[in-house]
């Protein structure tokens, strides 16, 4: 089989000839996080060693002996140094396995993964809620702690853009917080928090990954797998499936068409990247303990558990399900799962039960083993040798490494000579599109990266998987598709082309001009239901105007929102839950939903959320229910709320629908309730942004409350929205 790739030292000579980095960007080293890239492939651009005899040769294993088990996945930063924790300390380790330094962190280590970029620092949390920063001599830069028995057991991960995610099961902001920071360079010892998010789910339990569109995906202790937005001072919920009924273990895979896989303890799953949607799900012997690898063939690799029972499977992934190619089962006494990953030539390295085991990828032959005298509870990677020997690299031959820690204290390498393959080379993206660059708001668009006159090429032949961003935070997989803007302005699309080893980008502008009111409608019927998150509405009943459908979606900003039973409920957890749609943009906004309360003893607020700029400036029309029952008009402004006006109602009927409309036209806000009282304001804040709901906003655990039959007008001044009602 031919097999082409592209080597890593092309971008470490780049990195090296520019003097650095520009940006706290991630290290071009041979393996800088947890499975190898912000994609979670656990494929690297090296070759790693193979052995005729079934195991290592003579001299080919090296080890170094620490106080405790290694339970931290190791990474390598640019110049060969390995990176690993172990108890309360954090270490580097030269090339050749001898110890460079050690330093104490406040709490034990969590089993997660460095992350280093591209100017040598190294950036990795502990058991006390303690994010660090090294720089490559060992020194401690800065750390950043809001509260105690708050794990990080999540790695972090660092994107081309410079941005560091990462996330905690809780702390004093919340349960299942999720960070983004970003580091100038030019200040090392400093940092910026870009935001945080509170879910309200009692812990982050894998690691974040990110797709070529910037969407961060999470495993969830509830069992639900969330792709998250960053809108730069923000971020919000773009969906949420639940793949699982325990904690979410495993980390998140973005396939190269970006399909995102996952496992669990009910299986492995394939989800559309678009809405959440779940396109099949694979059964196995156990749950999956840990990430997956993706081969450049599409193949996954991933290790499930069952008692004693370990088994490597191999599975071939399609649109609507799963072919097993094959699977190796094993016997084992330890605690681990599995952490498969895979070498340039396409060889699975799988760490498990004491040992690592060589995989031939396309039938699972074993091609070699190497035992250790405990149980290997962390992934493998595979790095860089000793100075003064060259790298095993797809287009030199060299020197082959394979790096990983065991429960017997010990860190390993193990080295073998290869030789060279060919040469992978990029494809060449072009978009074509119908019509434009010119176009008007509300106009629908193709985009097409195959069509004449200027198709998409791959100079290889290789197959390639598509995926666009259309400039108004919308994204979308495939080599066609459509899309309509619903707000003007000068946009930037970008299609990211990859064949599964390289990928490159085209971009161009769009010029989005035009007036008129965009209209949204929910019914919160959804194709699954319970359990199916918001994300774009798939069947609308509503009459005019909601017909069509807006093809616009939901983005939670707070809390945890589901289906059910056909509405939307909030989490009964200690959350604020708010929702908003997604670029639907404008200066004047007309809301109104039907809002129902399942007890009025807590004290709930129904609200409608209009000119939304980010969760800490926005206005809020509400009903608030309890001993003081009202409708209200707020303008939150940096996180701080001022009632504008309100007016007593009395308390709604239990468990009967009310409905509410709110306004904001040039500076006139109006709150309205069926068939009742109303409330206006005048506030000059805020002239523009999008809208939305909220529910129980509450700082305790609350019961369940529910809204259905959502329509929302937006547009420029002028905008005629007297048809939501």
């Amino acid at each position: 089989m031919r097999r082409r790739f592209t080597a890593l030292l092309v971008a470490a000579a780049v990195w090296a000839a520019m003097g650095g980095a520009a940006q706290a960007q991630l290290s071009p080293s041979a393996w800088p996080m947890l499975q190898h890239d912000a994609r979670h492939t656990g494929r690297s651009d090296l070759l790693g060693p193979l052995f005729a005899a079934g195991r290592p040769d003579p001299g080919a294993v090296k080890s170094l002996a620490f106080y405790d088990k290694i339970k931290m996945h190791p990474v390598i930063g640019v110049d060969g140094t390995i990176y690993v924790g172990m108890g309360w300390r954090f270490c580097a380790i030269h090339p050749d396995l001898t110890l460079k330094w050690c330093q104490p962190l406040i709490a034990d280590v969590s089993p997660n993964a460095a992350a280093v970029d591209a100017n040598g620092y190294i950036y990795v949390g502990d058991r006390d809620n303690t994010f660090y920063k090294f720089t490559p001599d060992g020194a401690r830069l800065w750390t950043y702690n809001n509260g105690h028995e708050g794990d990080i057991n999540s790695s972090p991960v660092i994107t081309s853009d410079g941005i560091i995610y990462f996330s905690f099961i809780q702390n004093l902001s919340g349960f299942g917080v999720v960070a983004a920071i970003s580091q100038d360079p030019a200040m090392p010892s400093r940092f910026t928090m870009r935001w945080t998010l509170v879910t309200g789910s009692f812990g982050t339990t894998s690691s974040p990954a990110v797709d070529a569109n910037g969407i961060i995906y999470l495993g969830f202790a509830d069992g639900w797998l969330r792709a998250l937005v960053d809108n730069g001072s923000s971020a919000a919920v773009k969906w949420k499936a639940q793949v699982g009924t325990t904690p979410v273990t495993s980390s998140p895979v973005i396939g190269p068409d970006g399909t995102v896989y996952i496992g669990s303890n009910t299986g492995f799953y394939a989800l559309d990247p678009a809405d959440g949607r779940i396109k099949w799900s694979f059964p196995t012997l156990g749950f999956v303990g840990h990430t997956a690898a993706q081969g450049t063939d599409g193949t996954l690799y991933f290790v499930a558990q069952s008692s004693s029972t370990r088994t490597v499977y191999a599975i071939a992934p399609g649109e609507t399900s799963a072919r097993l190619k094959w699977q190796y089962q094993k016997n084992v006494q330890s605690q681990g799962t599995g952490y498969p990953i895979i070498a340039a030539d396409g060889i699975v390295y799988v760490g498990f039960g004491s040992g690592v085991y060589a995989f031939d990828p396309a039938d699972g032959r074993l091609l070699w083993d190497y035992q250790t005298t405990n149980g290997i509870i962390s992934s493998p990677l595979i790095g860089l040798p000793g100075a003064g020997r060259l790298p095993a690299t797809p287009l030199q031959s060299g020197t082959a490494v394979l790096v990983f820690g065991s429960q017997d204290h010990m860190v390993y390498s193990i080295s073998g000579p290869r030789t060279a393959l060919t040469v992978n080379l990029p494809p060449d993206p072009r978009i074509t599109l119908d019509p434009g660059p010119s176009l008007s708001v509300g106009q629908e668009v193709t985009f097409d990266a195959l069509g004449s006159p200027t198709p998409s090429t791959d100079p290889n032949g290789d197959a390639m998987y598509f995926t666009w961003s259309f400039g108004d935070g919308s994204t979308a997989t495939g080599p066609v598709v459509r899309h309509r803007y619903w707000a003007p302005g000068v946009l930037p699309v970008t299609l990211t082309a990859t064949d599964g080893i390289a990928e490159a980008r085209a971009q161009m502008t769009l010029q989005v001009s035009g007036a008129g009111a965009a209209i949204f409608c929910d019914d919160f019927t959804r194709a699954l239901d319970p359990g199916d998150s918001l994300g774009r509405p798939t069947n609308s009943a509503l009459p005019a105007p909601c017909a069509p459908s807006s093809p616009l979606s939901w983005e939670e900003q707070s809390g945890d929102l589901r289906i059910s039973e056909g509405q939307l409920v909030n989490a009964p957890v200690k959350a604020s839950h708010m929702a908003t749609v997604g670029n639907l943009t404008g200066v004047d906004q007309a809301v109104a939903v039907d809002f129902t309360s399942t007890t009025n003893m807590t004290s709930p607020r129904f609200g409608i959320v209009l000119r939304f700029t980010d969760p800490r400036n926005y206005y809020v029309a509400y009903r608030l229910v309890g001993g003081a029952s009202l409708l209200r008009l707020s303008r939150v402004k940096d996180g701080v709320e001022t009632v504008l006006a309100q007016t007593g109602v009395p308390n709604p009927a239990v468990n009967a629908p009310f409905r509410l409309r709110a306004s904001a036209t040039g500076t006139t806000l109006a709150l309205s309730l069926a068939g009742g009282a109303s409330v206006s304001a005048s506030d000059p804040t805020f002239n523009g942004g999008t809208l939305g709901l909220s529910l129980a906003w509450q700082t305790t655990a609350t019961p369940s409350y529910r809204a259905d039959n959502f329509k929302a007008c937006s547009g420029p001044p002028g905008t005629d929205c007297s048809g939501i009602e």
